[in-house]
């Protein structure tokens, strides 16, 4: 296992070792069924190669502080090994936070950001399952976002375009803000074929990959603005957690009150504080069988 080494970064900004990485595999696996399922989702996958979905992604974040990871409880069976194989003091270190029931991806950025509030450091929430080909451009853009952070900004990293994806949401840039980081003008769902191809050919939009980089206390008041309820609800959930080592098992009579919803729409759509960083990483979200073809080809 070769842990991928961090740029240089200035003095007088955060490093890359501050970042906490909060790792979402709370999928149900239905996408890529039968190849994934609800037993065995996609972040716990190997198709014929070395590492997991799941396990890649925390070699992605090597160079920051122990990772969070956030998942689905009927799972834990499976990431624990997967810990394991990347080594003992990976598997002693990595926090992770159990979700009774599932319930999208904002509440579990929600209750990782509860979890790390008193120290507030920088979390980097990423999903579990994308592909990153080009790692030093990623860690690149996430220098470049370590001089905005504390602006009281989130920053999301948008994706150039390759081709007119249909099975991609994507971010629209505003006006610049930082040198190569722009306000996110606006969200747009998956489009059909016409519109993903205007969408490329005007050179405005990019893929959204699901991935932020903020402030835990910026996220937290993001949260209570928005969604006062589902942050009540996650709090009060990880108050009454159970702990056993280094898992935590949120409470389920508080967790299933909260509705399912995704943190776009319960978030990023709504605030003013969001920034993007268009970022060229050879990205791909391998949620389609088509995408998955693409990924196994190396294209």
């Amino acid at each position: 296992m070769h842990p991928i080494k961090p740029p240089e970064i200035p003095s007088d900004v955060p490093e890359i070792s501050d970042i906490v990485p909060v790792i979402l595999a709370g999928g149900a696996g239905k996408r890529l069924w039968p190849l994934s399922r609800r037993s065995r989702p996609k972040p716990y996958l190997k198709l014929g190669r070395q590492y997991s979905f799941l396990q890649n992604t925390l070699l992605r974040a090597s160079g920051m502080k122990s990772p969070i990871i956030v998942a689905s409880a009927d799972h834990r069976e499976l990431i624990i090994p997967q810990l394991q194989e990347m080594g003992d003091d990976v598997a002693r270190k990595t926090e992770l936070i159990f979700e009774p029931v599932g319930r999208n991806t904002a509440p579990a950025i929600a209750a990782a950001a509860h979890w790390l509030t008193r120290k507030n450091p920088i979390i980097l929430v990423m999903p579990s399952d994308h592909v990153i080909k080009d790692n030093d451009k990623f860690l690149s853009a996430i220098l470049n976002a370590l001089h905005i952070v504390d602006q009281d900004k989130i920053v999301t990293f948008g994706v150039v375009p390759k081709y007119a994806a249909t099975e991609y949401g994507y971010i629209r840039k505003g006006e610049m803000i930082a040198d190569g980081v722009y306000a996110a003008d606006h969200f747009h769902e998956k489009p059909d074929k016409s519109r993903a191809a205007f969408y490329l050919n005007k050179g405005e939009h990019l893929w959204n990959s699901g991935i932020f980089l903020g402030r835990t206390e910026t996220f937290l008041n993001a949260f209570r603005q928005f969604d006062p309820e589902l942050s009540n609800n996650t709090y009060a959930s990880l108050s009454a957690a159970t702990r056993y080592t280094n898992s935590i098992f949120l409470d389920k009579s508080n967790y299933e009150k909260i509705e399912p919803i995704s943190i776009d729409h319960a978030v990023m759509e709504r605030t003013s504080n969001l920034a993007v960083i268009p970022v060229d990483m050879r990205w791909c979200d391998i949620g389609t069988w088509g995408a998955l073809g693409r990924h196994m080809l190396g294209i």
